[in-house]
């Protein structure tokens, strides 16, 4: 999985890229505890480009978006494909953590 950082307007966009899996995650856990650090006011996590997810990475995403809302962020997530988002409703994460929005163009956001 890679991870590319972007700040605009005071919220860091992480647009990820491949398998969002349990072997891979900490690459994530640590970018975030790099965030927490910084005066960003939100974070954006964009899985555009993540067609798959485990159940483990997703908990994990979980539990990084209850640690920033701790430390006083919001975080949000668009682009979430297919797989992933029936996962994360199994799971019953989406809901609770990620309420979904839809946009014109059909593709799913949670803020």
């Amino acid at each position: 999985m890679r991870i590319r950082e972007q700040a605009r307007r005071g919220c860091t966009v992480l647009e990820l890229e491949g398998r969002l899996v349990s072997s891979e995650i900490g690459a994530l856990v640590t970018t975030f505890e790099e965030i927490r650090s910084r005066s960003t006011l939100a974070v954006l996590v964009d899985l555009t480009q993540v067609p798959l997810a485990d159940a483990p990475a997703l908990r994990a995403l979980a539990f990084l978006h209850e640690s920033l809302l701790g430390a006083g962020l919001a975080m949000g997530l668009c682009g979430l494909q297919k797989q992933p988002a029936t996962l994360m409703a199994l799971l019953g994460l989406r809901e609770p953590l990620f309420p979904a929005h839809e946009r014109d163009s059909g593709s799913s956001v949670a803020a």
